[in-house]
């Protein structure tokens, strides 16, 4: 096994990408020795301090993503469908859920890949509505990752002032410049503009960042592709056929 990786991923619930990012890093969990650090983020305050826009609201871009992403969903053999209106349906904006996550990222740090998975699949699979309590609930759906009263303890936390306003920092502090204009910039800077964004960090300390669900070859060329082959969407299906 190849010295461990730590992998950073920051995402939100709405993005399709980070969905594709998630399950293609997961599927080389151990084949690359990966250590996840989970970061759910809402996705608009960092397009809104990055100056970004969201690639749906341009019309051309937007209908490209629709193909595409179907085509990726069978090369990934995930059950991704876009939501009615999506991007823009107010019924799937992810700002509570992922003022949720961020909760439970802090409280029960031990659930939220299974949660974010779970999401994904509610999302994209689903197409439940987040604005409706059935979203969240599904995490109390067998098998349960919390009880009813645990989902809504957390719930209320969520609602804190102080972690709504941390949501909106957690998006300025990723999308700042870590070196700054003047030399002086901020930590935990990463120049972010949109997600998926992937952190990689090798044992010394050594660290890039990457951007989109397509990098795993440029992960693994970075990594050292020797010790780190990419060898396709599924390489634990590939050992079994060896």
């Amino acid at each position: 096994m190849p010295p461990p990786i730590k992998l950073s991923l920051f995402y939100d619930i709405t993005s399709p990408w980070s969905y594709i990012a998630f399950e293609a890093l997961q599927r080389y969990k151990r084949a690359w020795n990966l250590r996840f650090d989970l970061h759910p983020m809402f996705l608009g305050a960092v397009h809104i301090a990055s100056k970004n826009v969201p690639p749906a609201s341009i019309p051309n871009k937007a209908k490209w993503m629709v193909g595409d992403l179907a085509l990726l969903s069978q090369v990934y053999d995930l059950n991704l469908r876009l939501p009615p209106g999506f991007p823009f349906n107010k019924a799937y904006n992810t700002l509570n859920v992922m003022r949720f996550m961020r909760v439970l990222r802090m409280e029960r740090p031990e659930l939220l890949e299974d949660a974010t998975r779970r999401l994904y699949e509610e999302f994209f699979g689903t197409n439940t509505p987040t604005n409706t309590p059935v979203f969240l609930q599904s995490l109390t759906r067998d098998p349960a990752l919390l009880t009813p009263s645990e989902l809504s303890a957390l719930l209320t936390a969520s609602q804190d002032p102080a972690n709504k306003e941390g949501l909106k920092t957690d998006a300025e502090r990723l999308a700042a410049d870590p070196a700054g204009p003047d030399g002086q910039g901020q930590e935990g800077g990463e120049a972010c503009f949109g997600f998926p964004w992937i952190v990689c960090e090798k044992p010394g300390g050594e660290r890039c960042s990457f951007f989109g669900s397509d990098r795993m070859l440029s992960i693994s060329q970075w990594l050292g592709k020797e010790q780190y082959p990419y060898t396709g969407v599924d390489p634990e299906a590939r050992k079994s056929k060896l």
